[in-house]
């Protein structure tokens, strides 16, 4: 998925490089094959640049989150944080907070339509979380209301067993 998520990033900079840049002078086509070959070697290093040494807290508008130091930042924004551990493998772990408009028994209900069933209710920092999971090869999605909707933590290639996950799990505070 990084690499998906890096060859997009070069695609969209060399796109917006195209688009920003005029052609003044020379030979534009090799100019436009230059840039390009430097995006796409470079496509990998800002990822790396990324990976946490020390733990980090990140900011949602109705959640935060302290993510372990060896996790890469995906993303974050106003409704979610996207963590994960960076692999070769492409079962990498990654943990995934989003904020959802519909209500938690909306959320738990729309996802058993999909083979998740409900597994036993959990609590992390003195909040009750709703577990779902599929089968041991599917994510397992935790599941707490925040005002009218709903606050899901989306785990796949882990779950609250691994003391990383755990202690993001645990690091989550409502706003």
């Amino acid at each position: 998925m990084k690499k998906i998520y890096a060859f997009a990033v070069a695609a969209a900079t060399v796109c917006m490089m195209a688009s920003c840049g005029g052609n003044k002078g020379g030979n534009a086509e090799a100019q436009g094959t230059e840039a390009q070959e430097e995006v796409v070697e470079g496509a990998e290093a800002p990822l790396a640049d990324e990976l946490l040494t020390e733990p980090k807290t990140f900011e949602a508008t109705a959640f935060s989150i302290t993510a372990p130091a060896g996790w890469l930042v995906e993303g974050n924004d106003e409704e979610s944080v996207d963590l994960c551990v960076p692999c070769e493998t492409g079962d990498c772990k990654d943990v995934r907070a989003w904020v959802s408009s519909s209500s938690l028994d909306e959320a738990i209900e729309s996802g058993s339509y999909d083979g998740f069933v409900e597994q036993e209710a959990v609590q992390f920092n003195g909040v009750d979380y709703r577990v779902v999971k599929k089968d041991e090869n599917h994510m397992t999605i935790y599941r707490t209301a925040v005002g009218e909707g709903n606050l899901g933590i989306f785990c796949q290639n882990c779950d609250a067993s691994d003391a990383d996950v755990k202690a993001i799990l645990e690091s989550i505070a409502l706003k």
